[in-house]
């Protein structure tokens, strides 16, 4: 009998690359409402957006799913200035970041 033990279903190792899932931060955006979004954009400190750029995305009822299709034409369409739509259709390209996530 062997003394080696395994590792606890808690524990990262214990799971097989077949097991861990790959997600993209777009992939956790699109199930949030607009609030949530809101929240979460606000945390974005290089995306230098203003109250006055939330209440739009209130108005358009945007949520992460409507965020992670948008342009930038778009994001001046709904009245936003040349500047927050550039950094904000930037930073949705940027979000193909990957999160490892593991089943629990």
């Amino acid at each position: 009998m062997s003394s080696h033990t395994s590792p606890s279903p808690s524990s990262p190792s214990y799971f097989s690359d077949e097991e861990r899932i790959t997600r993209t931060m777009g992939d956790v955006i699109k199930n949030y409402k607009t609030e949530e979004l809101i929240d979460y954009l606000r945390r974005q400190e290089e995306l230098d957006l203003k109250e006055s750029h939330f209440k739009i995305f209130r108005q358009q009822e945007i949520s992460g799913f409507d965020f992670l299709e948008t342009t930038e034409e778009k994001f001046r369409s709904y009245g936003l200035k040349g500047g927050p739509a550039t950094r904000l259709a930037k930073f949705i390209e940027g979000l193909g970041q990957k999160l490892q996530l593991f089943f629990i």
